[in-house]
């Protein structure tokens, strides 16, 4: 993450984290999306450690699917260095409609609005930014990455930054066009656009501004070095694992701050165990491996390079495993060799 600087601030978030996770099922059947660990740290604790560093430290998240669960392992963020309200759902409302349901709880002030299922290190200090210096509504958080624009949808803007192009309004031929990362900057005007009814906010707020206040719904494009990487379904949420291990591996993106924080040590090169785990005799490691606290290792495992073992999972004797994450509470049998997959509970979730 960049360096925090002089600038325009804004103290309050949002994260939206009501959603059904349908496309990680069956792990979100019983484990909320933003519950789901990378890197054995839940995905939204990943989000809020980004929006602290820019100094967000009043957070609001939204509740449906699973939200008791959510809420029991956050609390009121006090472990975490900041405050979180949550803004509880009893029909899910969408972005849109879960934004609005929230106005209260916002308190009439700007804020960061971000997806739940994202890691980033974008500098949202420039982004916040640019926000201000174009007087803007609702800025949208961009990426112009060729490769991510050939897998996601794109979004465009003109020549002085302004929206002109989105997957469900066009209103000139876009000078520039990027992904949306899924974080906005959004004054408290924006409520006004929205209802508290199921709604999208990028197919509610912003067309409505690029047809009354086009010069209100900006874009910003984060530096080309920005890391973006999506969760959101299995195979991509097993790719970026492993590009994170790679990062990890190298010391980037305050990865090993972070797991430091997060109370796991480097007890030997690139052999990441928690504080709490108990010591193998035999186990074997070779490469980036990250072991999680209440695992039950047996004699003669081998984890090789970009190997997850998720909190109280249990792997057989002999058992070898590389290249996958093994979500918490997986079972291995003895003597399997694992290569390329994700695991939860005894079930191999992707094959490559």
């Amino acid at each position: 993450m960049g360096e925090k600087k002089l600038g325009h601030s804004i103290k309050k978030a949002m994260i939206l984290a009501a959603g059904l996770g349908t496309r990680m099922a069956p792990v979100t059947d019983s484990v909320p999306k933003p519950l789901v660990p990378i890197l054995n740290i839940p995905n939204i604790v990943h989000n809020i450690h980004l929006l602290k560093h820019w100094g967000m430290e009043e957070i609001v998240i939204n509740t449906f699917h699973l939200g008791p669960k959510l809420v029991d392992s956050l609390g009121d963020g006090s472990s975490l260095g900041v405050s979180i309200k949550y803004s509880v759902e009893e029909t899910l409302l969408g972005t849109g409609g879960g934004v609005k349901h929230a106005e209260a709880l916002l308190g009439g002030e700007p804020f960061v609005l971000c997806n739940s299922d994202l890691i980033t290190d974008v500098d949202l200090g420039a982004a916040i930014d640019f926000h201000y210096s174009q007087k803007a509504i609702a800025t949208m958080v961009l990426l112009d990455d060729e490769e991510k624009k050939r897998r996601y949808a794109n979004v465009g803007t003109d020549d002085s930054g302004r929206l002109c192009q989105l997957p469900s309004k066009s209103t000139a031929t876009p000078k520039r066009t990027g992904i949306f990362t899924g974080i906005h900057v959004l004054q408290p005007e924006a409520h006004q656009f929205l209802e508290p009814v199921f709604s999208g906010i990028n197919q509610v707020l912003y067309p409505s501004l690029m047809a009354s206040h086009p010069e209100k719904a900006v874009g910003y494009f984060a530096p080309d070095t920005t890391c973006w990487l999506d969760t959101g379904e299995v195979p991509i949420f097993w790719e970026t694992s492993m590009t994170l291990l790679d990062a990890l591996q190298k010391g980037k993106h305050l990865l090993p701050e972070l797991l430091h924080r997060h109370e796991y040590q480097e007890t030997k090169r690139d052999f990441w165990s928690h504080e709490l785990t108990n010591s193998v005799d035999d186990l074997e490691t070779n490469g980036v491996v990250l072991l999680a606290e209440g695992c039950d290792i047996g004699s003669g495992v081998k984890l090789g390079s970009h190997a997850i073992v998720g909190k109280g999972s249990t792997v057989g004797a002999g058992a070898h495993i590389e290249r996958s994450v093994l979500l918490p509470g997986s079972q291995v049998a003895p003597g399997i060799h694992l290569k390329d997959t994700i695991v939860f509970g005894d079930r191999q979730l992707l094959h490559k």
